[in-house]
Parts: C-alpha cells; sequence; structure tokens
C-alpha cells in the first residue's frame, strides 16, 4: 500500500501570472517595401546585421533611428520597426536670411539613404537681394538627379521627386544664414499606424523614423495623446527657435497641451537626438532617472545664439546643448511643460495597481464583499506605493495614504453590480532637482 492511497493531497495554482505592461519597448515607424510585415521585432545587440539582412538599407532614416536608439548604454534589449504602407512626399523650405556681398553661401545635399553628397554654394554679387541667392541656389539643387527646387522670393522651396525618399541637408548655418522647414504633408499616418498596433500593441515610445514634418508630428501626437504611450518628436525647423512663432510645430503642440509628446530641435539633419534619448531613458526603470543633464550617444551638440535658445524655451522645445564643456540634455519636458520622466512614472504606476489588482482577482476563488475582502485591494495598493518609492518615483515622506469605504457605507446598487467604489490613494512624488540657487556669504 501507497502513502498516496491514504493521504490524498490536492493543489490548485492560485500563482497564474498577470502579463506586465512593458515601458521600455519603443516603435520605430518609416516607409520601406523590405518586407510585407507590418512589423518585426529586433534586438539591438544585433541589428545593424539583422536589419541588412532584411532589406533596410545602412545610411535609411529606419536603420539611422534603430541604430540612435542602441546608441547609450546602457540601452533596451529590443525595438520594433513597423512599416508604414503609405510612401511619403518629402519636401521643405530653406530661407535664405542674408546676402551680404563677397559671402559663400551654401550648403550639402545628402542623396536618400546616405547616397552621394553633393555641395552647392554661391558667392554674393553687388546688388544681390536674398531673392537673387534664393533663385541661384534653387537652380544649383535642380541640377540634382531626383531632386527639384524653385526659388521664390527669399525661399529655396524643394521637393523630392521620388515618394518615400529622404533627401537631408548638411553643414546648413542656421544660427545667421538660413532658416529651414520640413513642410511634408500626412501620408495616411493615423490609418497606417493603426493597422501596425492592431498587430502589435506592446510598444510604449513611438518614433517617426522619415519626414520628420509638422504636419506629420501633429497627427501622432493626437493620436498617443490619447493611449498610454509617449511620442519622441525630433524638428530641425527654425522657426521653433522664434519666440513670437504661433504656427510652428512647438507652438501648436504646447497650445494643444500635449502631455504624450516631448519635441527636441537638432539642426543637424543627420542627428536622431529624440531616438537616442529615448534609448538612453528607456533602459532605465521608469520615475528612477530625469531625462535632464544627460549625455548621449549618436547625436550632434546644436550651436544656438541665446535668442534662438529663449525662442526654444518658450515653445517647450527641449535642446541638446554643451554647457562647461559638457553636452547635456535641456529641459526634458513633454510639449505641455510636463517632466517626461512624470509621464512614464504615472503610466508605470497606473499599469502596475491595474495588474496587482487583476492578479488578486483572477487567482483567488472570490474576493468577498467584506471589509477583509476590500482589505485585499487596499494592499495591493500599499504595496505599489511601497515599489514607487524604492524605485525612486514618490517620496517616502509625507506618507502615503490609501482609503477605502467601509462595506456597510457602500450603496447596495455598486454591492449588487459588484464595483468597490471610492478607493483612493494619495503620494508625493520624489521629483528631482533640476537647478539650485545658492546664497552665501564671505567674512574676513
Amino acid at each position: 500500500m501507497s502513502l498516496e492511497s491514504i493521504i490524498s493531497v490536492t493543489i490548485s495554482s492560485n500563482s497564474r501570472g498577470v502579463s506586465r505592461k512593458s515601458f521600455g519597448i519603443p516603435l520605430v515607424i518609416g516607409y520601406h517595401s523590405a518586407w510585407p510585415e507590418l512589423h518585426k521585432i529586433y534586438d539591438l545587440g544585433t541589428y545593424s546585421a539583422d536589419l541588412i539582412a532584411d532589406g533596410i538599407v545602412a545610411g535609411s532614416p529606419i536603420y539611422n533611428a534603430v541604430a540612435s536608439l542602441a546608441s547609450n548604454s546602457p540601452k533596451v534589449p529590443q525595438i520594433a520597426i513597423g512599416r508604414l504602407a503609405t510612401a511619403f512626399n518629402h519636401k521643405g523650405t530653406i530661407e535664405v536670411l542674408t546676402a551680404v556681398v563677397g559671402a559663400t553661401m551654401g550648403f550639402t545635399v545628402v542623396a536618400p539613404n546616405a547616397g552621394t553628397e553633393t555641395a552647392v554654394s554661391y558667392t554674393v554679387l553687388a546688388g544681390d537681394t536674398t531673392t537673387d541667392v534664393a533663385t541661384a541656389l534653387a537652380a544649383l539643387v535642380t541640377a540634382i538627379t531626383d531632386l527639384s527646387a524653385v526659388g521664390s522670393t527669399a525661399d529655396i522651396n524643394w521637393t523630392a521627386d521620388n515618394a518615400g525618399e529622404q533627401w537631408l541637408f548638411k553643414n546648413l548655418d542656421t544660427k545667421t544664414s538660413f532658416g529651414f522647414e520640413d513642410t511634408s504633408i500626412d501620408s495616411s499616418l493615423v490609418t497606417d499606424l493603426a493597422a501596425i498596433t492592431l498587430v502589435y500593441s506592446s510598444y510604449y515610445g513611438l518614433v517617426l523614423a522619415d519626414a520628420p514634418s509638422s504636419a506629420r508630428y501633429q497627427v501622432l501626437a493626437g493620436v498617443i495623446e490619447t493611449q498610454e504611450r509617449v511620442l519622441g518628436a525630433v524638428t530641425r525647423d527654425t522657426d521653433n527657435l522664434d519666440s513670437t512663432s504661433t504656427t510652428c510645430l512647438g507652438y501648436v503642440l504646447k497650445a494643444a497641451q500635449y502631455f504624450r509628446t516631448y519635441l527636441i530641435y537638432s539642426g543637424d539633419q543627420e542627428s536622431n537626438g529624440e531616438a537616442c534619448w529615448m534609448g538612453s531613458r528607456f533602459a532605465v526603470d521608469p520615475g528612477s532617472s530625469t531625462w535632464g543633464y544627460k549625455v548621449l550617444s549618436g547625436t550632434i551638440v546644436d550651436d544656438m545664439t541665446a535668442t534662438q535658445e529663449a525662442g526654444a524655451i518658450a515653445h517647450n522645445v527641449n535642446r541638446y546643448l554643451e554647457i562647461a564643456d559638457l553636452p547635456i540634455t535641456l529641459d526634458g519636458k513633454t510639449a505641455s511643460g510636463e517632466w517626461i520622466d512624470a509621464v512614464r512614472g504615472r503610466d508605470w504606476l497606473v499599469a502596475r495597481i491595474r495588474e496587482r489588482i487583476f492578479g488578486i482577482l483572477a487567482n483567488n476563488p472570490k474576493i468577498p464583499y467584506t471589509d477583509a475582502g476590500v482589505k485585499l485591494i487596499v494592499a495591493a495598493i500599499e504595496a505599489q506605493m511601497i515599489e514607487g518609492i524604492n524605485q525612486g518615483y514618490l517620496a517616502s515622506t509625507p506618507a502615503f495614504i490609501v482609503t477605502a469605504p467601509l462595506v456597510a457605507d457602500v450603496d447596495d446598487a455598486d454591492k449588487i453590480d459588484r464595483i468597490l467604489p471610492d478607493v483612493y490613494f494619495e503620494a508625493t512624488l520624489a521629483g528631482a532637482i533640476h537647478a539650485v540657487q545658492i546664497a552665501g556669504t564671505l567674512k574676513v
């Protein structure tokens, strides 16, 4: 006779794990025809060889965005690439700001996918106006294969001849000589992103790889604002450095009080500062690190005038500048003025509270509608508050508060519907120090 025949033991498992939402997966979206799937996942440790093997060309907008995400250490282990089905039409305007006699005005045009670089320049003659300079440079740009340009007033209006191809303009002196604006229009971004999200919804951060125009970002920002995600946006448009502008992307996003989009300026068109930044901060726990005062690998430090920086600050546009010989990010805000780390930390806290409570509901035969049952819910929230303190997102003092009603005080209709109302918590953010004011006295 066996022991089992005398004593029967049955164990029911109540440790089913609840899927935990990730706050470290970026999704890079861009147009390509390398593969038919709407999305693919890549390990950042081997991204270069894997992308090239899958037909994503080195130097292409998607490749560069992924490279920027992978450029910092630590870095997120994986990223997703979403394929936009609709090709964009890349176009923009370069404004000629000065026409100083004898000055050489010009820039370098980079063909799609890090292709041929063509330097164009014009020496200003006596009597030339900014319109004359724009017309002369436009003619030189038009001479480049697959690129067209027209001089209009003081503007060089350029357009890519082929859909889905992105051109870059290097060595563009935006401090004194030129203004720049990407004027590409929306190309079914809402529809294409919705299709990608339908098959892959695990991402938290969104990066647009190609044609980073105001029109395209405004569409994406409107979508992301309705979700528990963040959009990282980069702008090369110099009107974002003009504090009086009421049409630039920074002004529009700030006016809309978009809480989930952060915007960083980069005068270097080969830099993807928004992707570098996201890759750097997504590698650490939500709420444990501010986004300001960070050194980034893989992006170029900007050189702004004091007036330009004041314009960026006025529009809540972040910058990557050198202070005391150290390149750092400033300021770490979303378009609404909220701190990026606070937004990500808030989403993390909400998601983890949901997951803890759902785990209790799923792993117990039932939670009785009694004061003891209510205490289980309260305990779950309290546990998450403690984790938030340990992670550096919440402050330990003043102490957090979690309250719930006594069952005797709950309306009968809620009891019949099995709803526990009026559960409340209050906690204090740990925040971060970004500036210091010091006063002192020296005595002899």
